[in-house]
């Protein structure tokens, strides 16, 4: 079989779409960030993925532990913000609390059922929940600068 007719073969396979509920591949083009993300997101809730990382300015990070499934979603495709993996030693309290701060993070998605996750939900004045993951153990949450710290801008 020649590498044309392979190729002619992915299309036709994947022309109903990437995910059984999702749209025709040839819709795509003519699709919005959101509509493509939704459709290329095979663990779903794209838009709530979408805002999370849309809070990442210049110089600020998303952070991520092993719970997530798909760190790619955290990149901002303007390269704006960076993405930090939480180290392993990194747990909770005044470690994490520094290691937040060193890095700039003004978002973080962890384990719901570890302690970094019950850390942050311990903190409603700094950290909001933002939403669980539907096909992995993680939160997600929002981080707010400290009164009295230097302003993220």
């Amino acid at each position: 079989m020649s590498i044309g007719a392979l190729a002619l073969a992915g299309v036709v396979m994947a022309a109903p779409g990437f995910t059984p509920d999702g749209p025709p591949i040839w819709t795509l083009a003519g699709a919005t960030s959101l509509q493509r993300a939704e459709a290329a997101t095979a663990i779903g809730q794209a838009r709530a993925w979408l805002a999370a990382r849309e809070t990442i300015g210049d110089g600020e990070c998303f952070a991520y532990d092993e719970s997530v499934e798909v760190p790619g979603l955290l990149w901002r495709p303007d390269g704006r913000g960076r993405v930090a993996y939480v180290p392993p030693e990194v747990v909770e309290g005044p470690a994490l609390a520094a290691w937040l701060a060193a890095e700039r993070v003004r978002a973080i998605a962890v384990d719901r059922e570890g302690p970094r996750a019950a850390w942050l939900r311990g903190q409603p004045e700094r950290f909001t929940r933002l939403f669980s993951c539907r096909t992995a153990t993680c939160e997600v949450f929002a981080v707010r600068a400290r009164e009295g710290a230097a302003s993220i801008p």
